[in-house]
């Protein structure tokens, strides 16, 4: 019995470096582990283009929020294209997205991706949001706190990183997650033609999304009182003692 659970972790592992390595019975009956495994992003903050990257790289599906939000391989993209074809559609999901942190296994993964908190207040702003809403900006807060508390395999991405510097943290995400090397080359050769695959997708059109290389998108369309306004408030509870532990992953923002 010993002897084939060995079998079974070492098909596993091997698994997430070609998913083709592992049939899909296999994977059926022993679920992966990957149920619990976590991308945790605030709104607005990339999380479908890191599910993108994600499914084009593993080979396996991504589960988004709800079901108004299916895998990514599952969008129509433009020109009949179908760059995640390879994509093993009833296999379990690698990773599921989340907006709110949840009690995962510490033998789990976690992908935190963190964008700037000045972009998701004005996202919250152009969305006629109440500019009381503490209770939103504490979702961001929380997402770093979980982040902080998790035991477990985790990796942080800065979107303003994955967007400037896509080479390096792509790689990072395929090391991370394992992967095909060969796939992750063919990624960025074709980067600029994904990107706009990912983009243009039918499935989606989010209310007020924006996809793009311009990081400061919604700063650029700011009214700064409100802005201000808004600031004040998201430090005010920055400053609370439940906290002061985030400060370290947002300080590139706090200028």
């Amino acid at each position: 019995m010993r002897h084939k659970i060995f079998i079974a972790k070492r098909n596993i592992k091997r698994s997430i470096r070609d998913p083709k390595g592992l049939s899909y019975k296999c994977i059926r009956n022993l679920r992966l582990k990957l149920k619990h495994n976590a991308l945790w992003s605030p709104e607005r903050s990339g999380n479908h283009w890191v599910r993108f990257i994600v499914e084009y790289l593993t080979g396996f599906p991504t589960c988004g929020c709800n079901r108004y939000d299916p895998p990514i391989f599952m969008n129509s993209f433009p020109n009949k294209s179908t760059p995640l074809a390879h994509v093993k559609g009833k296999a379990p999901y690698i990773l599921y997205k989340s907006h709110d942190p949840y009690d995962i296994k510490a033998n789990s993964v976690l992908i935190l991706l963190i964008r700037n908190y000045y972009e998701y207040i004005m996202v919250n702003n152009r969305r006629n949001c109440p500019s009381n809403d503490a209770l939103y900006y504490k979702m961001y807060l929380n997402l770093l706190t979980g982040y902080d508390k998790f035991t477990g395999t985790k990796i942080l991405i800065y979107y303003e990183d994955l967007i400037l510097k896509p080479e390096r943290e792509i790689l990072r995400i395929k090391n991370f997650l394992g992967g095909s090397y060969t796939r992750y080359k063919t990624f960025i050769n074709r980067y600029d033609y994904y990107a706009g695959l990912s983009r243009t997708a039918k499935n989606r059109n989010w209310n007020d999304s924006h996809s793009g290389e311009d990081i400061t998108f919604h700063q650029s369309k700011h009214d700064e009182k409100e802005l201000s306004k808004r600031l004040e408030l998201f430090h005010s509870l920055l400053a609370e003692p439940e906290y002061q532990k985030v400060k370290p992953y947002i300080k590139r923002y706090m200028t």
